[in-house]
């Protein structure tokens, strides 16, 4: 109630109330199924090179439904890697978000909208309780800009963060299929395979 009553007396319009979460995957997924080759007889455990490095997909959504540009991070690598046009992407030892990570998101994503960089209209920011987010939030550094950020109560995140429930349960599944689609066709494509026969990571 009393954020509907901030939403009013700040005049924040719907497109301006934007959801954020992120989502940390490792590079190889867990399998959730036996990938092999049709009639064999021993079925060998393979992994690829790259199970220890991670990545973190930052997604946004505005209360009318409209996505924001996606943002991803990752872990250990020493140059921003190519991604296609209209992702931004960071990099850092961890592969997690930081203090400094969702400051650098809130500016490259957030106020650069021509909602807030042109029209200069407010924003409703809405985060769950990770402790970088309380950390920004707590700081009121972006109030002066037009960004309001309110976290969202431990345990409540099922009820109130839509992405939680809808967006990123939709693309953890698809990331999974993908996975496994990639390790079926390594297993029988050499060139997809390191020279021990394990799937090149791509």
């Amino acid at each position: 109630m009393a954020t509907q009553l901030f939403i009013n007396e700040m005049k924040i319009k719907p497109e301006n109330i934007i959801n954020v979460d992120q989502i940390p995957r490792y590079f190889e997924s867990e399998a959730s199924r036996t990938i092999t080759t049709k009639g064999a007889k021993k079925v060998c455990i393979r992994k690829g090179s790259s199970s220890r490095k991670r990545f973190t997909l930052t997604l946004g959504i505005t209360a009318q439904g409209e996505l924001l540009k996606p943002h991803c991070l990752f872990s250990k690598l020493k140059n921003k890697p190519k991604v296609e046009a209209g992702c931004a992407v960071a990099v850092n030892s961890s592969g997690m978000f930081n203090e400094a990570i969702v400051r650098s998101y809130i500016d490259e994503i957030i106020l650069s909208r021509p909602e807030t960089a042109l029209e200069q209209e407010k924003v409703l920011l809405l985060l769950d309780s990770y402790g970088s987010h309380i950390k920004v939030a707590n700081s009121l550094d972006y109030e002066a800009k037009g960004v309001f950020i309110r976290i969202i109560p431990a345990n409540l995140t099922s009820y109130l963060q839509p992405l939680d429930v809808v967006v990123n349960r939709s693309f953890q599944a698809h990331y999974s299929r993908m996975y496994d689609e990639y390790i079926q066709m390594a297993i029988n494509d050499e060139d997809l395979q390191t020279r021990l026969g394990n799937p090149k990571v791509m």
